[in-house]
C-alpha cells in the first residue's frame, strides 16, 4: 500500500481552512510539530480510512455551531494536537462508523462557548468501535457545573446505553475541567478507564451514567469534588484506585429508577482525607449485589460511609476513623498505618495489618472480548501481586513498594511535546 505525506512546512497561522480528507492511506502533518496554527473557521473532516492527523494547533478559532475535527473513517490516528481557546460545538467528534480511532498526546483546553456540547465525543454502533484516548490532557474547562454538557469525554449517548463501544481512556490528565459535573460520561458498555489523573476539578467527578460492565481501575481521584459516581447499569468493576481529598463524596452509588445497580464490584481501592461514600438507600430502587472487597478506607473529612442499603456485602475491608453506619463481618477498625511517601501520597508501612491480609471469595473480574486489561495480578503502581488472594495487601498498593505510589498521567508526560509543560 502507498502512503502520501503531505506537510504543511511554513510556520505560519492559517485561517478559515477546510481540510476534507477522502482519500485513504494519507499522512497529514506539520514540518515541525507545533508551528502550523489554524485559526478563525478552520476545521477537518476526515472520511477516509487509515489517516494520520499530527502536529497541528486549532487555536483561538470560531466555528461557530460546527465541530474542529470530524471523524468518519476508520484507523484513524490523531496525535500531537492542541486545541485551545476556540468557539465551537465539538472540538472532537468520532462517529458511529469509525472503528479503532486513537486519539494520543493531544491538548483540549478552554473551549469559549458553554453550549450543551462536550468536547471530545465518542459514538457508538452495533459493532464495537475499540477507540483509544491515551495521553491526553484536558484543562480549564469553565462553567457552573451541573448539567451543563461540557464533558470532556463522553462514550456513547443515552439511545446507545445498549450497545458495546469498548473504548479505552488511559493515562489522561484532567485538571480545572468544570464545565459539567461529569468530566468523563459512560453512556455505552464495556469501556476501560484506566490509569488517568482527575485533579482539582471542583465541580466534577468520572460518571458511569449508562451502560453496563465498565472496568474502572489504577486511577487517582485528587482533590475534586467526587471521585466516581455511579447512576445506572450493571457489573461494574472499580478496583486498584486511589481516592484523595475530595470534597463532595469519593463514591457515590444512586438510587435511580430508570435502570437500578445492580452487581456493582469495588475491590482493591485506596480512600483517604475524603468526604463519605454514599450507598444508595435512600429511595424505592437501591442498588443490588454490591461488593466492597479488600479495601482501605481512612481518615474521612467526616463519616465513611452514609445512607445504606444494609445489603452490601462487606469482605476483607479495613476503616479508620467515624464509620457513619452500623459496622458488620468484613469491615473491620483497625489503623492501616498508611504513611506519606515522598511525591505526597500514602502509601502501606511495614506494620500495616493490611499486609498478606486480603480476603478471596468475591466475583472474578471478566474479560471482554478484543480488550487487554490489568486484573488483580498487579497492584496501582503495576507491581505484581501473589497469585494467591490470601497473601495480598488490602488497599490499592502492595508491600514494599518498589515504586512509590504516584499518578502516573500528569501534566508533564500527556499532551502535545512541543507544548510548554511548565505553562502548560
Amino acid at each position: 500500500m502507498i502512503i502520501t505525506i503531505f506537510k504543511l512546512l511554513l510556520k505560519s497561522v492559517y485561517k478559515d481552512i477546510f481540510m476534507n480528507i477522502e482519500k485513504d492511506g494519507l499522512i497529514v502533518t506539520a514540518e515541525k510539530a507545533g508551528d502550523v496554527v489554524f485559526s478563525g473557521a478552520s476545521k477537518v473532516e476526515i472520511n477516509a480510512d487509515k489517516i494520520e492527523l499530527s502536529g497541528f494547533q486549532f487555536t483561538g478559532g470560531d466555528i461557530g455551531k460546527d465541530d474542529i475535527i470530524s471523524i468518519t473513517g476508520s484507523d484513524v490516528l490523531i496525535t500531537q494536537i492542541n486545541i485551545k481557546d476556540y468557539t465551537s460545538y465539538k472540538y472532537l467528534i468520532v462517529d458511529k462508523e469509525s472503528r479503532r480511532t486513537t486519539i494520543s498526546y493531544c491538548n483540549f483546553e478552554n473551549r469559549i462557548n458553554r453550549a450543551d456540547q462536550n468536547i471530545l465525543s465518542i459514538l457508538v454502533d452495533d459493532e464495537p468501535g475499540y477507540h483509544k484516548i491515551q495521553y491526553c490532557s484536558f484543562k480549564n474547562f469553565s462553567g457552573t457545573g451541573g448539567d451543563m454538557g461540557v464533558e470532556p469525554i463522553r462514550i456513547g449517548v443515552s439511545t446507545q446505553a445498549h450497545l458495546d463501544s469498548r473504548t479505552i481512556v488511559e493515562y489522561c490528565y484532567f485538571e480545572n475541567c468544570d464545565g459539567d459535573s461529569e468530566i468523563i460520561s459512560n453512556k455505552a458498555a464495556q469501556n476501560v478507564i484506566r490509569y488517568n489523573t482527575f485533579i482539582d476539578n471542583k465541580k466534577g467527578e468520572l460518571v458511569l451514567r449508562h451502560g453496563d460492565e465498565a472496568i474502572v481501575y489504577g486511577n487517582f481521584f485528587l482533590n475534586n469534588k467526587g471521585g466516581i459516581r455511579i447512576r445506572e447499569g450493571q457489573n461494574h468493576f472499580i478496583y486498584n484506585n486511589y481516592f484523595s481529598g475530595l470534597t463532595g463524596r469519593a463514591i457515590n452509588l444512586q438510587n435511580d429508577p430508570s435502570d437500578p445497580l445492580d452487581s456493582i464490584h469495588f475491590y482493591f481501592n485506596t480512600v483517604v482525607d475524603s468526604k463519605e461514600i454514599l450507598l444508595g438507600g435512600n429511595g424505592d430502587h437501591p442498588p443490588q449485589h454490591v461488593v466492597f472487597a479488600n479495601n482501605i478506607f481512612a481518615k474521612p473529612k467526616d463519616v465513611l460511609f452514609d445512607d445504606p442499603t444494609g445489603n452490601e456485602k462487606w469482605m476483607g475491608n479495613i476503616y479508620w476513623g467515624k464509620p457513619g453506619i452500623d459496622t458488620v463481618y468484613g469491615l473491620k477498625n483497625l489503623d492501616p498505618c498508611l504513611m506519606e511517601n515522598s511525591h505526597g501520597y500514602f502509601q502501606l508501612n511495614k506494620k500495616s495489618p493490611a499486609i498478606d491480609a486480603a480476603i478471596s471469595g468475591f466475583p472474578a473480574i471478566p474479560q471482554i472480548e478484543g480488550l487487554d486489561f490489568d486484573d488483580l495480578e498487579l497492584d496501582i503502581m503495576k507491581q505484581t501481586r501473589p497469585d494467591a488472594i490470601p497473601q495480598q495487601d488490602i488497599g490499592a498498593s502492595e508491600f514494599p513498594n518498589t515504586v512509590n505510589v504516584q499518578p502516573h498521567a500528569t501534566q508533564f508526560n500527556t499532551g502535545p511535546a512541543y507544548i510548554d509543560h511548565e505553562t502548560k
